[in-house]
């Protein structure tokens, strides 16, 4: 299991869980997404349970990938920021 603490604005907004079949499991903190605008990310206010990856964050992971960065992922382009929580890559 692959656990990363998403951040926004550097704001912790939730917790993104990958299990070894590649499905996604969202958790949001709703005392911080209730403080920022997330609609057009919808899925970060409201959650998923295990499903399909959540492209917006598996689009960023995959890029990381590709430059050895999956630990703490971060970019120019926008403000949110993935960081891999201790022990959560066991995958």
């Amino acid at each position: 299991m692959i656990t990363y603490r998403i951040f926004y604005w550097g704001l912790e907004i939730g917790l993104l869980e990958i299990n070894e079949q590649g499905q996604h499991r969202y958790t949001p903190i709703p005392e911080t997404t209730q403080q920022l605008s997330l609609a057009p990310f919808r899925v970060l206010e409201t959650g998923q349970d295990w499903g399909p990856p959540i492209p917006l964050l598996q689009n960023r992971i995959n890029n990381a990938r590709r430059f050895h960065t999956e630990q703490d992922i971060t970019s120019v382009t926008d403000h949110f920021r993935l960081l891999m929580a201790e022990g959560g890559a066991d995958a």
